[in-house]
């Protein structure tokens, strides 16, 4: 499954990379014409056909054959630089701060949802590696603390040294990204009342 409409040069290109069709349909019929998309059932036969055309990257975290994680990694390794956003039914967990994508989404996923996240996506790869690197701190974050876990993340030095990192390169940035995306933060943002290191 590997079709694609013909993109001018200013069409965002968007790759769904989901071993089950019906999803996948459902996804690209939740995009907007204004997007050239892209699907493909493997992680596989997605990097045979990944190049330099794609901005946006919508993968399932648990496929057969080659994992979301592995296909990840992949990708970086092979220096692409599309925004990628990682699909899955599983909560996260802070294993996901070792995976470079620059957002989580859970399952089941609205239509609202993909939308806003691929128009926010598509925004943050026009700006500096600072502002990325800010946008994917703070979408990590901001899915732990949305995950269904119980403890008070606050506590937790993993958590908290990726603060202290998000204030580091908050205050080092000549751009916030808030205003860029429209997105607030806010569960994230309250954890960073001074935005000063901890150390």
């Amino acid at each position: 499954m590997s079709d694609a409409t013909p993109a001018s040069v200013d069409t965002p290109t968007v790759q769904i990379v989901e071993d089950e069709s019906k999803i996948a349909e459902l996804y690209r019929m939740h995009l907007p014409d204004s997007y050239d998309v892209r699907v493909e059932a493997t992680g596989k036969a997605a990097l045979e056909r990944l190049d330099d055309a794609v901005d946006v990257l919508l993968v399932d975290r648990r496929m057969p054959g080659l994992s979301g994680d592995e296909f990840v990694r992949t990708v970086r390794e092979r220096g692409h630089d599309c925004a990628i956003a990682m699909v899955s039914a599983i909560d996260p967990d802070l294993d996901v701060v070792s995976t470079a994508f620059e957002a989580y989404l859970v399952k089941p996923l609205s239509g609202e949802r993909l939308r806003r996240m691929v128009e926010e996506l598509t925004t943050i790869r026009e700006h500096d590696e600072a502002v990325r690197n800010q946008y994917a701190l703070l979408q990590q974050l901001a899915t732990l603390k949305r995950s269904g876990s119980r403890r008070d993340l606050r506590t937790n030095e993993a958590y908290t040294e990726l603060l202290d990192d998000l204030r580091r390169r908050r205050a080092a940035a000549s751009t916030r990204v808030e205003p860029l995306v429209g997105s607030t933060f806010e569960l994230v943002l309250e954890d960073l009342p001074n935005e000063q290191p901890s150390s």
